[in-house]
């Protein structure tokens, strides 16, 4: 049975939205067994991305250094006003 993966995900979505089972959509949809397969029968090479991520600029470098030492003075005074038992 050859069945157009648009209208697989028509009625994944329209299930998603009515909160219906696949049985209570019209018989025009492909029986649950297709949408279950499609996934993983049609990857088509998906799993073979890398997975690597772009590095950051000197920007968002500088950025993050900043954040992590307003966090870190941040975190001591919050551990001194701790040690003195909320007296800061």
């Amino acid at each position: 049975m050859v069945t157009d993966l648009r209208e697989v995900l028509n009625a994944i979505r329209y299930m998603a939205r009515s909160d219906g089972g696949w049985r209570m959509l019209s018989k025009d949809f492909p029986p649950i067994s297709v949408a279950v397969e499609t996934p993983y029968g049609r990857a088509h090479g998906l799993r073979e991305l890398a997975g690597t991520s772009p590095g950051l600029t000197t920007e968002q470098q500088a950025t993050i250094k900043a954040l992590n030492a307003e966090y870190a003075k941040t975190r001591s005074r919050v551990r001194a006003c701790q040690r003195t038992a909320g007296r800061c």
